[in-house]
C-alpha cells in the first residue's frame, strides 16, 4: 500500500520475496520501470526530487512478502519534521499505520490517469 497520493509502488513480473532473488535481466526491467515512473511523478506532482525505497526483508520493515519498490516524488518540506520523517512515515506505514485502503474506484481511476501520462500517444 503507497504512503500518500503521489507515491507508486514497482513490482517486478516475477513475485519474489526479496531483492537478491531477482536475476540480472529482472533488476535492469525493474529500474527501468522505476525511473520512467519516477519522471511521470515529478512531472505530474511538480516534485523537486524522488526517494525511491525498498524494505527487503522483514527486519528491514517488508511487512508484505513480496519485492516491491516505493517511488515517492517530493517536495520542499513536504513531511512536517524534516526530510526524514519520510523514513518514519514508511516504517509506520509498513506495519499497518496510518493506512486507508483506497477504494477500487479510486485505484482504477488512477491508474488510468498514469496510463494516460505515460503512454500520450495512446490518448
Amino acid at each position: 500500500m503507497c504512503i500518500s497520493i503521489s507515491d507508486i509502488l514497482v513490482v517486478p513480473k516475477r513475485r519474489v520475496e526479496r531483492f537478491v532473488d531477482l536475476i540480472y535481466e529482472e533488476i535492469a526491467d525493474l529500474f527501468h520501470v522505476v525511473q520512467v515512473v519516477q519522471k511521470m511523478l515529478e512531472k505530474k506532482y511538480f516534485a523537486t526530487a524522488t526517494n525511491i525505497s525498498i524494505q527487503d526483508g522483514y527486519d528491514a520493515g517488508q511487512t508484505v512478502r513480496h519485492l516491491h519498490v516505493h517511488v515517492i516524488p517530493r517536495k520542499p518540506s513536504d513531511f512536517e519534521g524534516g526530510h526524514d520523517q519520510l523514513y518514519e512515515e514508511l516504517e509506520s506505514h509498513e506495519k499497518g499505520k496510518n493506512r486507508r485502503a483506497r477504494t477500487q474506484d479510486e485505484m482504477s481511476a488512477e491508474a488510468l490517469e498514469y496510463r494516460r501520462l505515460l503512454n500520450p500517444a495512446e490518448n
